[in-house]
């Protein structure tokens, strides 16, 4: 992790501590999929909206990237990856550009992050007022992540402007800062310039929550670049 990256983590810790509501507060930082020895920069990235339910005990001070095999997405007594749209999706994405049998040892070597960092420890939902106290931060934060990790290819999967939760009002902070390329609203591609100048090429397609699955999962197939 870049002292950039650590740095604006640090702020984002300061403003999770100084909201009235800290105490129920906590940062999901980006993590890698699979063990620390396997870490390594370009891999792809996928992006959710928040995490609902922390579980963390107080707000961390991220230091590093969260390296998680994610055991308790494999098991049907935790949080079974088939049972959830957003992890059906990445599986099956997974399972096909690279040629894999779909199931729990498909989740490995990749990025998982989330727009908005600062969720509920407790299982419920983030609010739009929390929302907004973060995205100046969050818009940053993620794209000194996306300059450091450098991934192949990022998938947004948070829909446009999906009840003001999209990565549209992202673009909104991003855009006037000549840090957002290349949106073709008919495909969802779009690029996005960090400050070292690196170009990373991205897509959004709806949250996968109450959708058609295998017709995001195709877009995304279709496009992964």
């Amino acid at each position: 992790m870049t002292p950039q990256v650590k740095q604006l983590y640090k702020i984002l810790y300061e403003k999770t501590k100084s909201l009235p509501n800290s105490d129920a507060l906590g940062i999901m930082p980006t993590h890698f999929v699979g063990p620390q020895s396997h870490f390594k920069k370009g891999l792809p990235m996928f992006v959710g909206r928040d995490t609902y339910g922390l579980g963390q005990d107080k707000v961390p001070l991220v230091t590093d990237y969260e390296y998680d095999e994610l055991n308790w997405l494999k098991s049907r007594d935790g949080y079974y990856y088939d049972d959830s749209p957003f992890w059906r999706v990445v599986g099956h994405v997974l399972e096909r550009v690279r040629g894999e049998s779909y199931g729990p040892d498909v989740f490995h070597d990749f990025y998982w992050s989330d727009l908005y960092k600062i969720n509920f420890r407790a299982k419920q939902g983030t609010t739009q007022g929390l929302r907004s106290e973060q995205i100046n931060e969050c818009a940053q934060l993620l794209l000194a992540e996306m300059d450091d990790l450098d991934p192949c290819f990022s998938v947004f999967l948070t829909g446009i402007y999906e009840s003001g939760k999209g990565v549209g009002r992202f673009f909104e902070r991003w855009e006037p800062c000549g840090q957002l390329k290349s949106k073709n609203e008919s495909t969802g591609e779009f690029t996005l310039v960090g400050e070292s100048g690196k170009m990373h090429c991205c897509i959004v397609v709806p949250h996968p929550q109450g959708k058609v699955q295998e017709e995001i999962i195709q877009k995304i197939c279709a496009l992964w670049k």
